[in-house]
C-alpha cells in the first residue's frame, strides 16, 4: 500500500539490511540500516516505502549504521549488531 494510513490496525516491524564484511577472514558487521513495516495480519495487507528500503540498503552497503529512526525497544535489538 501506498499509504501508512491504509493500515490503520497495522503492528510495526523492523526490516534490518545488515551488511557483512571480512577482515582477515573473520566476518564482522560493516554496516546495519533499519526499515519499518506496518503488517495487518487479519486483511493481509501492509505498508513499506520502497524508496526508503532501497536507500536504507544503499546505505547498509556503504557501511553506514543507521538505526536512528528506530523505536527504544526495537534499537536494543539492533545494538547486537
Amino acid at each position: 500500500m501506498k499509504n501508512k494510513d491504509e493500515v490503520p490496525n497495522g503492528k510495526l516491524y523492523w526490516l534490518v539490511w545488515v551488511t557483512i564484511e571480512y577482515k582477515d577472514k573473520k566476518p564482522y558487521y560493516a554496516g546495519v540500516a533499519g526499515c519499518e513495516m506496518l503488517i495487518d495480519r487479519d486483511i493481509r495487507r501492509g505498508y513499506k516505502s520502497m524508496p526508503e528500503h532501497v536507500n536504507k540498503m544503499d546505505r547498509s552497503l556503504k557501511g553506514k549504521i543507521v538505526v536512528d529512526d528506530m523505536d527504544s525497544r526495537s534499537k536494543k535489538y539492533s545494538h547486537a549488531f
